[in-house]
Protein backbone atom coordinates (compact mmCIF):
# COMPACT_ATOMS: atom_id res chain seq x y z
CA UNK A 1 0.00 0.00 0.00
CA UNK A 2 1.39 3.68 -1.30
CA UNK A 3 2.08 6.28 2.05
CA UNK A 4 2.42 9.58 1.11
CA UNK A 5 3.49 12.50 3.62
CA UNK A 6 1.56 15.25 5.12
CA UNK A 7 4.25 17.56 4.81
CA UNK A 8 8.27 16.70 5.37
CA UNK A 9 10.02 14.64 7.65
CA UNK A 10 11.31 17.31 10.37
CA UNK A 11 13.72 17.51 13.09
CA UNK A 12 12.13 18.30 16.03
CA UNK A 13 12.62 19.82 20.09
CA UNK A 14 12.14 16.47 22.48
CA UNK A 15 10.38 18.72 24.47
CA UNK A 16 8.16 19.97 22.58
CA UNK A 17 7.30 17.23 19.67
CA UNK A 18 3.59 17.30 20.55
CA UNK A 19 3.43 20.90 19.77
CA UNK A 20 5.45 20.05 16.07
CA UNK A 21 2.93 17.42 15.24
CA UNK A 22 0.09 19.50 15.88
CA UNK A 23 1.49 22.02 13.26
CA UNK A 24 2.50 19.19 10.99
CA UNK A 25 -1.21 18.09 10.70
CA UNK A 26 -2.17 21.29 9.34
CA UNK A 27 0.20 20.91 6.40
CA UNK A 28 -1.71 20.03 2.98
CA UNK A 29 -1.72 16.27 2.11
CA UNK A 30 1.33 15.62 0.15
CA UNK A 31 1.69 19.98 -0.81
CA UNK A 32 -1.28 20.06 -2.57
CA UNK A 33 -2.68 23.32 -1.70
CA UNK A 34 -6.37 21.55 -2.21
CA UNK A 35 -6.40 19.41 1.23
CA UNK A 36 -7.73 15.91 1.02
CA UNK A 37 -10.43 14.65 3.76
CA UNK A 38 -8.36 12.71 5.87
CA UNK A 39 -9.03 11.02 9.46
CA UNK A 40 -6.41 11.00 12.25
CA UNK A 41 -6.70 7.73 13.95
CA UNK A 42 -4.61 5.78 16.59
CA UNK A 43 -5.17 2.01 18.20
CA UNK A 44 -1.88 2.17 19.86
CA UNK A 45 1.40 3.56 20.54
CA UNK A 46 4.17 1.36 18.58
CA UNK A 47 7.60 1.65 19.96
CA UNK A 48 10.02 -0.12 17.72
CA UNK A 49 14.14 0.13 18.96
CA UNK A 50 16.29 -0.49 16.37
CA UNK A 51 20.34 0.59 15.98
CA UNK A 52 21.46 2.08 12.78
CA UNK A 53 19.59 4.20 10.20
CA UNK A 54 18.94 1.20 7.70
CA UNK A 55 16.96 -1.28 10.75
CA UNK A 56 14.77 2.00 11.21
CA UNK A 57 13.89 2.22 7.73
CA UNK A 58 12.68 -0.89 7.38
CA UNK A 59 11.02 -0.97 10.14
CA UNK A 60 9.20 2.33 9.38
CA UNK A 61 8.60 1.01 6.62
CA UNK A 62 6.43 -2.21 7.30
CA UNK A 63 4.81 0.12 10.32
CA UNK A 64 3.68 1.78 7.74
CA UNK A 65 2.19 -0.72 5.27
CA UNK A 66 0.27 -1.82 8.45
CA UNK A 67 -1.22 1.42 8.57
CA UNK A 68 -5.16 0.72 7.83
CA UNK A 69 -5.33 -1.72 9.84
CA UNK A 70 -3.09 -0.81 12.78
CA UNK A 71 -3.56 2.87 13.03
CA UNK A 72 -0.90 4.27 15.65
CA UNK A 73 1.64 6.48 16.83
CA UNK A 74 5.27 5.17 15.69
CA UNK A 75 8.16 5.91 18.01
CA UNK A 76 10.93 4.19 16.26
CA UNK A 77 13.99 4.72 18.44
CA UNK A 78 17.65 4.24 17.35
CA UNK A 79 19.90 3.40 20.40
CA UNK A 80 23.40 3.20 20.34
CA UNK A 81 24.99 3.44 23.73
CA UNK A 82 28.43 2.14 22.68
CA UNK A 83 28.64 5.34 20.56
CA UNK A 84 30.91 8.48 21.87
CA UNK A 85 29.59 11.50 23.34
CA UNK A 86 26.12 12.05 24.31
CA UNK A 87 23.25 13.25 21.72
CA UNK A 88 19.17 12.71 21.92
CA UNK A 89 17.82 14.04 18.84
CA UNK A 90 14.00 13.47 17.27
CA UNK A 91 12.60 14.07 13.96
CA UNK A 92 8.23 14.07 13.45
CA UNK A 93 6.08 12.95 10.10
CA UNK A 94 2.29 12.31 9.51
CA UNK A 95 1.74 10.01 6.92
CA UNK A 96 -1.17 9.13 5.26
CA UNK A 97 -2.04 5.47 3.36
CA UNK A 98 -3.18 5.57 -0.26
CA UNK A 99 -7.02 4.32 0.39
CA UNK A 100 -9.05 2.23 -2.27
CA UNK A 101 -12.12 3.12 -3.72
CA UNK A 102 -14.51 4.34 -1.40
CA UNK A 103 -12.22 4.30 1.48
CA UNK A 104 -11.66 6.89 4.22
CA UNK A 105 -7.61 8.11 3.91
CA UNK A 106 -5.79 7.27 7.45
CA UNK A 107 -3.34 8.92 8.69
CA UNK A 108 -1.10 8.37 11.50
CA UNK A 109 2.49 9.73 13.03
CA UNK A 110 5.39 8.50 12.79
CA UNK A 111 8.75 10.17 15.66
CA UNK A 112 12.18 9.11 15.35
CA UNK A 113 14.57 9.42 18.28
CA UNK A 114 18.21 8.92 17.73
CA UNK A 115 19.88 8.64 20.73
CA UNK A 116 24.07 7.91 21.08
CA UNK A 117 26.36 6.89 24.25
CA UNK A 118 25.19 8.18 27.40
CA UNK A 119 21.85 9.68 25.80
CA UNK A 120 20.30 6.39 25.48
CA UNK A 121 19.75 6.99 29.14
CA UNK A 122 17.39 9.83 28.44
CA UNK A 123 15.31 8.20 26.19
CA UNK A 124 12.67 6.38 28.63
CA UNK A 125 11.68 9.82 29.97
CA UNK A 126 11.40 11.58 26.50
CA UNK A 127 8.90 8.71 25.61
CA UNK A 128 7.15 8.50 28.68
CA UNK A 129 5.09 11.83 27.41
CA UNK A 130 4.49 10.83 23.88
CA UNK A 131 2.50 7.78 25.01
CA UNK A 132 -1.24 8.25 23.36
CA UNK A 133 -3.42 8.52 26.45
CA UNK A 134 -5.95 5.27 26.60
CA UNK A 135 -4.66 2.94 24.09
CA UNK A 136 -2.69 0.21 24.59
CA UNK A 137 1.85 0.21 24.18
CA UNK A 138 3.12 -2.01 22.11
CA UNK A 139 6.97 -2.43 22.64
CA UNK A 140 8.96 -4.20 19.71
CA UNK A 141 12.59 -5.17 19.80
CA UNK A 142 12.91 -6.28 16.07
CA UNK A 143 16.19 -7.46 16.17
CA UNK A 144 18.24 -8.66 19.73
CA UNK A 145 16.35 -7.80 22.88
CA UNK A 146 19.22 -6.88 24.69
CA UNK A 147 17.86 -8.07 28.46
CA UNK A 148 18.63 -6.82 32.04
CA UNK A 149 19.78 -3.16 30.33
CA UNK A 150 18.05 -0.24 31.54
CA UNK A 151 16.49 0.91 28.25
CA UNK A 152 14.90 -2.96 27.91
CA UNK A 153 13.41 -2.38 31.31
CA UNK A 154 12.31 1.22 31.49
CA UNK A 155 10.67 1.14 28.39
CA UNK A 156 8.71 -2.38 29.01
CA UNK A 157 7.58 -1.27 31.85
CA UNK A 158 5.33 1.24 29.45
CA UNK A 159 4.16 -1.90 27.94
CA UNK A 160 0.91 -3.69 27.70
CA UNK A 161 2.47 -5.73 25.22
CA UNK A 162 6.04 -6.88 24.27
CA UNK A 163 7.25 -7.98 21.01
CA UNK A 164 10.62 -9.90 21.09
CA UNK A 165 11.97 -12.30 18.27
CA UNK A 166 13.83 -15.14 20.54
CA UNK A 167 15.36 -16.31 17.46
CA UNK A 168 17.66 -13.34 17.37
CA UNK A 169 18.58 -13.20 21.00
CA UNK A 170 22.07 -14.01 21.74
CA UNK A 171 22.09 -17.43 23.66
CA UNK A 172 18.46 -17.71 23.28
CA UNK A 173 18.67 -21.11 25.76
CA UNK A 174 20.06 -19.12 28.82
CA UNK A 175 17.49 -16.15 28.54
CA UNK A 176 14.47 -18.60 28.53
CA UNK A 177 14.01 -18.50 32.28
CA UNK A 178 14.44 -14.50 32.09
CA UNK A 179 11.99 -14.12 29.55
CA UNK A 180 9.63 -16.43 31.91
CA UNK A 181 10.60 -13.77 35.16
CA UNK A 182 10.21 -10.65 33.54
CA UNK A 183 6.61 -11.23 31.80
CA UNK A 184 5.57 -13.89 33.94
CA UNK A 185 3.58 -11.61 36.13
CA UNK A 186 0.64 -9.85 34.28
CA UNK A 187 3.00 -8.24 31.04
CA UNK A 188 1.89 -9.72 28.12
CA UNK A 189 4.83 -11.18 25.69
CA UNK A 190 4.57 -11.88 21.97
CA UNK A 191 7.55 -14.03 20.18
CA UNK A 192 7.73 -14.12 16.76
CA UNK A 193 9.36 -17.28 16.79
CA UNK A 194 6.79 -18.79 18.27
CA UNK A 195 4.29 -17.42 15.22
CA UNK A 196 6.73 -19.03 13.07
CA UNK A 197 6.04 -22.13 14.69
CA UNK A 198 2.82 -21.71 13.99
CA UNK A 199 2.13 -23.56 10.22
CA UNK A 200 3.92 -26.63 12.19
CA UNK A 201 1.61 -26.65 15.59
CA UNK A 202 -1.40 -27.00 13.21
CA UNK A 203 -0.16 -30.06 10.85
CA UNK A 204 0.65 -31.42 14.08
CA UNK A 205 -2.39 -30.95 15.59
CA UNK A 206 -4.50 -32.17 12.50
CA UNK A 207 -3.05 -35.79 12.53
CA UNK A 208 -5.17 -36.25 15.54
CA UNK A 209 -8.64 -34.70 14.42
CA UNK A 210 -10.01 -38.18 14.19
CA UNK A 211 -11.27 -39.98 17.03
CA UNK A 212 -9.18 -42.87 16.03
CA UNK A 213 -6.30 -41.01 16.35
CA UNK A 214 -7.01 -39.05 19.70
CA UNK A 215 -6.24 -42.32 21.77
CA UNK A 216 -2.79 -42.29 20.81
CA UNK A 217 -1.78 -39.19 21.49
CA UNK A 218 -1.62 -40.53 25.20
CA UNK A 219 0.38 -43.39 24.18
CA UNK A 220 3.73 -41.62 22.02
CA UNK A 221 7.04 -43.11 23.42
CA UNK A 222 9.17 -40.86 20.61
CA UNK A 223 9.13 -37.07 19.23
CA UNK A 224 12.35 -36.28 17.13
CA UNK A 225 12.66 -32.53 16.11
CA UNK A 226 14.93 -31.88 12.78
CA UNK A 227 16.13 -28.03 12.96
CA UNK A 228 19.01 -25.80 11.09
CA UNK A 229 21.58 -24.35 12.83
CA UNK A 230 22.24 -20.76 12.82
CA UNK A 231 24.17 -19.42 9.50
CA UNK A 232 27.33 -18.98 11.64
CA UNK A 233 27.40 -22.36 12.50
CA UNK A 234 25.67 -21.96 16.03
CA UNK A 235 23.62 -24.37 17.03
CA UNK A 236 20.31 -22.89 18.55
CA UNK A 237 17.75 -25.08 19.93
CA UNK A 238 14.97 -22.74 20.91
CA UNK A 239 12.44 -23.41 18.00
CA UNK A 240 12.73 -27.14 18.73
CA UNK A 241 12.58 -26.63 22.10
CA UNK A 242 9.69 -24.25 21.78
CA UNK A 243 7.74 -27.33 19.82
CA UNK A 244 8.61 -30.30 22.52
CA UNK A 245 7.34 -27.66 25.26
CA UNK A 246 3.83 -26.83 23.41
CA UNK A 247 3.48 -30.41 23.13
CA UNK A 248 4.30 -31.11 26.33
CA UNK A 249 2.50 -28.59 28.14
CA UNK A 250 -0.55 -29.77 26.21
CA UNK A 251 0.34 -33.18 27.02
CA UNK A 252 1.00 -33.16 30.48
CA UNK A 253 4.45 -33.96 30.01
CA UNK A 254 7.49 -33.31 32.91
CA UNK A 255 10.65 -33.45 32.31
CA UNK A 256 12.47 -36.70 33.88
CA UNK A 257 15.84 -37.85 34.90
CA UNK A 258 17.96 -39.31 32.13
CA UNK A 259 21.24 -40.47 32.95
CA UNK A 260 22.09 -41.35 29.78
CA UNK A 261 21.05 -38.81 27.81
CA UNK A 262 23.26 -36.29 25.88
CA UNK A 263 21.76 -32.43 27.03
CA UNK A 264 22.43 -30.95 23.46
CA UNK A 265 20.76 -33.81 21.58
CA UNK A 266 18.52 -36.36 23.73
CA UNK A 267 16.08 -35.43 26.58
CA UNK A 268 12.97 -37.92 28.68
CA UNK A 269 9.94 -36.44 29.57
CA UNK A 270 7.25 -38.31 31.56
CA UNK A 271 3.43 -39.07 30.19
CA UNK A 272 1.07 -38.55 33.20
CA UNK A 273 0.17 -42.35 33.04
CA UNK A 274 4.09 -42.63 34.30
CA UNK A 275 5.27 -44.17 30.77
CA UNK A 276 8.35 -42.15 29.46
CA UNK A 277 8.75 -40.01 26.53
CA UNK A 278 12.05 -40.38 24.45
CA UNK A 279 12.67 -36.78 22.74
CA UNK A 280 15.84 -36.28 20.16
CA UNK A 281 16.90 -33.02 18.64
CA UNK A 282 18.88 -33.37 15.72
CA UNK A 283 20.90 -30.52 14.09
CA UNK A 284 21.54 -29.60 9.95
CA UNK A 285 24.07 -27.72 9.02
CA UNK A 286 22.89 -25.11 6.07
CA UNK A 287 21.20 -21.62 5.75
CA UNK A 288 18.15 -21.02 7.77
CA UNK A 289 14.92 -20.98 5.28
CA UNK A 290 13.05 -17.48 5.97
CA UNK A 291 14.48 -18.12 9.33
CA UNK A 292 12.51 -20.85 10.36
CA UNK A 293 14.65 -23.35 11.75
CA UNK A 294 12.19 -26.92 11.81
CA UNK A 295 13.09 -29.06 9.32
CA UNK A 296 11.23 -32.26 10.14
CA UNK A 297 9.10 -33.94 13.01
CA UNK A 298 8.99 -37.12 13.46
CA UNK A 299 6.52 -39.09 16.15
CA UNK A 300 5.73 -42.79 17.10
CA UNK A 301 3.56 -45.13 19.58
CA UNK A 302 3.17 -48.39 19.58
CA UNK A 303 0.75 -48.85 16.74
CA UNK A 304 1.33 -45.32 14.64
CA UNK A 305 3.62 -42.97 13.37
CA UNK A 306 3.32 -39.38 12.33
CA UNK A 307 6.18 -37.56 10.21
CA UNK A 308 6.19 -34.04 8.67
CA UNK A 309 9.41 -33.23 6.76
CA UNK A 310 10.54 -30.65 4.34
CA UNK A 311 10.09 -31.37 0.03
CA UNK A 312 13.49 -31.71 -1.05
CA UNK A 313 14.70 -27.83 -1.21
CA UNK A 314 10.99 -26.50 -1.75
CA UNK A 315 10.69 -24.05 1.50
CA UNK A 316 6.85 -23.90 0.80
CA UNK A 317 5.92 -27.86 0.80
CA UNK A 318 6.49 -30.50 2.95
CA UNK A 319 5.67 -34.02 2.71
CA UNK A 320 2.94 -35.68 6.03
CA UNK A 321 2.76 -38.98 6.44
CA UNK A 322 0.38 -41.10 8.94
CA UNK A 323 0.78 -44.75 9.40
CA UNK A 324 -2.16 -45.65 12.32
CA UNK A 325 -2.41 -50.12 12.63
CA UNK A 326 -2.94 -52.31 9.86
CA UNK A 327 -4.39 -49.30 7.91
CA UNK A 328 -2.11 -48.37 5.20
CA UNK A 329 -0.39 -45.40 5.24
CA UNK A 330 -0.97 -42.25 3.68
CA UNK A 331 1.15 -39.89 2.67
CA UNK A 332 0.63 -36.42 0.53
CA UNK A 333 2.70 -33.05 0.25
CA UNK A 334 0.94 -30.02 1.75
CA UNK A 335 1.78 -26.32 1.37
CA UNK A 336 3.45 -24.87 4.37
CA UNK A 337 2.49 -21.30 5.10
CA UNK A 338 5.73 -19.13 4.70
CA UNK A 339 5.03 -16.30 7.38
CA UNK A 340 7.07 -13.50 6.54
CA UNK A 341 7.59 -10.54 8.75
CA UNK A 342 4.44 -8.79 8.03
CA UNK A 343 2.21 -11.54 8.84
CA UNK A 344 3.78 -12.34 11.96
CA UNK A 345 3.85 -8.90 13.64
CA UNK A 346 0.13 -8.18 12.59
CA UNK A 347 -0.38 -11.68 13.93
CA UNK A 348 0.66 -10.33 17.61
CA UNK A 349 -0.75 -6.74 16.80
CA UNK A 350 -4.23 -8.37 17.25
CA UNK A 351 -3.40 -10.70 20.91
CA UNK A 352 -5.06 -9.43 23.36
CA UNK A 353 -4.31 -10.05 26.67
CA UNK A 354 -1.30 -12.69 27.23
CA UNK A 355 -0.42 -15.71 24.98
CA UNK A 356 -0.54 -18.61 27.96
CA UNK A 357 -0.13 -20.68 25.45
CA UNK A 358 3.11 -19.40 24.37
CA UNK A 359 4.12 -19.22 28.28
CA UNK A 360 2.97 -22.63 28.88
CA UNK A 361 5.19 -23.92 26.07
CA UNK A 362 8.29 -21.45 27.33
CA UNK A 363 7.77 -22.66 30.80
CA UNK A 364 8.09 -26.39 29.90
CA UNK A 365 10.66 -25.34 27.07
CA UNK A 366 12.68 -23.82 30.21
CA UNK A 367 12.07 -26.53 32.34
CA UNK A 368 13.84 -28.67 29.68
CA UNK A 369 17.13 -27.00 29.81
CA UNK A 370 17.23 -26.04 33.37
Amino acid sequence: MTSIPLGERQPVDIGAIEKDLAALWKQPLGGDSQRAQITRSCVMTLIAVVSGQREANEVTSAIIQMTDRFPNRTIVIDAQPESGGESLEAWAQVSCQVPAAGSTQICCEQIAIEARGAGVGRVPGAVLPLLVPDVPVVVWWPRSAPLGTPLFERLNAMADRVIIDSALIDEPEGQIGGLLAKFGKGRAISDLAWGRLTPWRELTAQFFDTPSAVSHLSEITDVAVHYRSRPDGTVDRLQPLLFIGWLASKLGWRTAECAECNRDTSMKLQRPDGGMVRVSLAAIPGDLRHDEQIEGVVMHCDHASYQISREGERADGVIVATREGELAPLRRVVHLEQVDLLKLLAEELRQFGRDLGYEQALGAAAAMVA
